[in-house]
């Protein structure tokens, strides 16, 4: 079957409304493209925030790295001042026991 002429000329408005379309959509494209070529020709505010950034990120990174090992330095530290005050204490109270147990035996 064929189409009437006035269905001829729906699809002819159809085809040509999408044709202007896909026409906008390229444009719009191109334009993007250019606005990303733009802005990686000429360092700008964004290449001056990423470097920053990047500086910042590394003084971050630098910082964590040094607080972690403080952390570890003083935690070893710790361990170390207990273990030796316990160690001490476990003598004072071994030298304390005996003296009373000593004292014990010469009341009797």
């Amino acid at each position: 079957t064929s189409a009437t002429p006035q269905q001829q000329q729906q699809q002819q408005q159809c085809q040509r409304a999408q044709d202007t379309d896909r026409e906008r959509e390229t444009e719009r494209d191109r334009q993007r493209q250019r606005d990303r070529e733009r802005k990686r020709a000429r360092p700008g505010v964004g290449a001056a925030a990423r470097r920053r950034g990047t500086m910042f990120s590394g003084l971050l990174d630098a910082y964590t790295k040094e607080l972690g090992e403080f952390v570890s330095t003083v935690r070893e530290d710790t361990s170390t001042a207990l273990s030796s005050a316990a160690a001490r204490l476990q003598q004072r109270l071994g030298e304390e026991a005996g003296r009373l147990d000593g004292a014990a035996r010469g009341s009797r």
